[in-house]
């Protein structure tokens, strides 16, 4: 498979995500859901796999400093969130816009902005199988 169709097959399925995940994404009382995993066609030196998972966060919630061992694109679906990666100044992304993070990137700050209100997003993953998705940064590494 070319790049350009595998792109088109990772967007295709992301796009499907938004959409199921849009359905009705403040259902869920879960933090996190698992929208889609999928295996894709070999690509250059090996497998790759896509993951989609949805993310809820409460308001003032946010989660552990950490990275990801390979890229992922986020989307707000609802709410406002507020962002660090190490190295970078704090960001704020509303409903409907996206970011992306390179792998093994330090997310000081992944928190929903907001008091009152939640935050709901999708992260996109394209990683090796077998890979962990997220893992906790020591202190010391902050």
């Amino acid at each position: 498979m070319t790049g350009g169709r595998t792109l088109l097959t990772i967007i295709a399925f992301a796009s499907v995500a938004v959409h199921l995940a849009a359905q009705d994404p403040l259902a869920q009382t879960a933090r996190e859901k698992l929208i889609i995993t999928q295996q894709l066609a070999r690509m250059g030196t090996g497998d790759l796999k896509a993951t989609v998972i949805q993310v809820h966060y409460g308001p003032d919630e946010r989660s552990i400093a950490h990275s990801h061992g390979c890229p992922v694109i986020v989307y707000v679906l609802n709410g406002t969130l507020r962002t660090q990666i190490k190295g970078r100044p704090v960001e704020y992304y509303g409903a409907g816009k996206a970011f992306y993070e390179a792998a093994n990137a330090v997310h000081l700050i992944s928190a929903n902005a907001s008091s009152i209100e939640p935050a709901n997003f999708l992260a996109f993953f394209i990683c090796e199988p077998g890979a962990q998705l997220s893992t906790p940064v020591k202190e010391n590494s902050k």
